[in-house]
């Protein structure tokens, strides 16, 4: 069992790399402090195979920055990382999702 748990930690580890590179080359952060600034709400759109409401997009950025970045969910699936894992990453070091629906077309 050891060498599973062990194996398990890798993979854990190696997804918040990527997720954490990921993060640095659409926003340009440094580090996992710069994470903690950024603000995101998601955009969602038909499954064009079901025709189910998924989110299609994630709208991101840091904090006091000016401008939104759009960033397509099959961009971050092409990197091997599932969304739940990305927004959990988000959620882990303390990153905030914008919930108020008001204030979203004031924000972009």
């Amino acid at each position: 069992m050891p060498f599973f748990s062990n194996s398990s930690t890798r993979i854990e580890s190696l997804i918040k790399e990527t997720i954490r590179s990921y993060l640095k080359s659409v926003l340009g952060i440094s580090g996992n402090v710069q994470i903690k600034r950024i603000e995101f709400f998601p955009i969602y759109g038909l499954c064009e195979f079901t025709e189910e409401k998924i989110i299609t997009k994630l709208c991101v950025r840091v904090k006091n920055r000016t401008s939104y970045i759009l960033v397509d969910v099959r961009n971050i699936e092409a990197s091997g990382i599932k969304l739940v894992e990305f927004i959990d990453y988000l959620f882990d070091f303390g990153a905030k999702q914008i919930e108020k629906p008001a204030n979203l077309l004031e924000l972009i």
